[in-house]
C-alpha cells in the first residue's frame, strides 16, 4: 500500500461495501471484478476506482 495516504487506507476497500468476503482472506470489487484484497492483504488492485466509487454503510 505504498504511496497511499492515512485517509485512503482508512476508507479503502478495506471498509468498502463494494468489496465482496470471496473466501480465504479474499475480497474482490463488485464493480471492477478485481481482487482488491487477498490473504487478508492488499492487492496491486487496491484502491483500483482511487476512492471514487467508495460505498460507505449508509
Amino acid at each position: 500500500m505504498s504511496g497511499k495516504n492515512t485517509l485512503e487506507k482508512a476508507l479503502g476497500c478495506f471498509n468498502c461495501g463494494r468489496a465482496t468476503y470471496i473466501g480465504d482472506g479474499g475480497y474482490m470489487c463488485d464493480k471492477y471484478d478485481k481482487i482488491v484484497i487477498d490473504e487478508w492483504e492488499a492487492t496491486d488492485d487496491f484502491m483500483c476506482c482511487d476512492g471514487k466509487d467508495y460505498k460507505g454503510d449508509d
